[in-house]
């Protein structure tokens, strides 16, 4: 406990002197993981010289097998300034995040809630409230940020999944076939085995078809958006007319794009002016797609949409944000 103290007091001692900065780390000693609770902090220009001005924070997580330093190619900094926000970028380094199942891995979804928010309150001039705070998800992360306000409503008030994963908790283990290993051993952990009972009960649909009215009432605002040429576009649409067939507040945005870095740079941009420019009391705005009514029979697309190519390595962020390799393939 001393050796992770000292590391956290080390980490302020480096953000205090980098104060001049825009990007800073953050290190954090944290229950249920066994390392330090790492993060990037994305600084809006001007944050020193207004000393008297607080900001809203975006809590932004990258796609499994991601980094938070690959987050920097969406040009987080720029983003901040021109929306006037912190943005906070997490790294889940060999896990997701997610609350493993005990004994099984990282704690890591409650780490952000319990360790990192408050940290980040603390150390920075926040709004410090839970309109204040926004949580964006890319790929993987698009599904960990809607199970983070579906089980904590009370740490956010605006929720944003950009080509989110969403299906991923009823995928079978043939569905995970075309994953890489290390990938299916960071889900499984996270997750649990397909079939499991721990994996149908992160089951996004299922969750939100459990929920009573009273917790519906108290959800934050879901938004969802997926390129039309993406693998999961289904997937993500079915799940949006399960909202609106149980009366769940949120938007899907379904514009052209795939799902790669060029997408994300635009909607991440797009949310954020969105979430910055609504009312106080949160956005307005009605579902794009569906209307009340009856459901035809969607659940296959739900849980086992999938690419039929390697997405890992035509995709930037799932793996390799940014990298030469993956910028090129998505481009093709």
């Amino acid at each position: 406990m001393r050796t992770w103290a000292l590391v956290g007091m080390l980490s302020v001692a480096l953000a205090a002197q980098v104060s001049g900065r825009r990007l800073e780390p953050l290190i954090l000693p944290s229950r249920g993981l066994s390392g330090p609770l790492r993060a990037e902090i994305h600084l809006p220009a001007g944050y020193v010289a207004h000393p008297g001005r607080r900001y809203p924070v975006c809590l932004l997580l990258h796609g499994g097998g991601g980094s938070a330093s690959e987050l920097r190619e969406l040009g987080l900094a720029d983003l901040a300034t021109r929306h006037g926000v912190i943005i906070v970028a997490p790294d889940a380094g060999e896990a997701l995040f997610e609350d493993a199942e005990a004994g099984a891995g990282p704690r890591l979804a409650s780490a952000l809630v319990e360790t990192l928010l408050p940290a980040v309150d603390r150390r920075y001039r926040t709004l410090g409230s839970r309109q204040g705070r926004l949580l964006v998800g890319l790929s993987l992360g698009g599904y960990s940020a809607l199970h983070l306000g579906i089980t904590h409503p009370e740490a956010f008030g605006f929720i944003a999944s950009l080509s989110g994963v969403v299906g991923i908790a009823g995928w079978t283990s043939q569905d995970e076939g075309f994953l890489p290993a290390r990938l299916r051993t960071q889900l499984h952990r996270a997750l649990g085995e397909p079939g499991s009972p721990g994996r149908q009960a992160r089951d996004l649909a299922t969750l939100l078809d459990s929920l009573p009215p009273a917790a519906i009432r108290g959800l934050p605002f879901l938004r969802m958006d997926c390129g039309r040429e993406d693998w999961f576009f289904e997937a993500n649409r079915c799940l949006s007319r399960r909202m609106t067939a149980r009366g769940i507040p949120h938007a899907f945005h379904a514009p052209p794009g795939r799902h790669d870095e060029a997408f994300w740079r635009r909607q991440l941009e797009e949310v954020l002016r969105d979430w910055v420019n609504a009312a106080p009391s949160g956005p307005t705005c009605e579902p794009v797609e569906g209307r009340r009514g009856q459901l035809r029979n969607e659940s296959s697309a739900l849980g086992r949409e999938k690419p039929k190519t390697e997405w890992w390595r035509a995709s930037p962020g799932c793996i390799r944000l940014g990298s030469p390799s993956t910028r090129s393939a998505s481009s093709a």
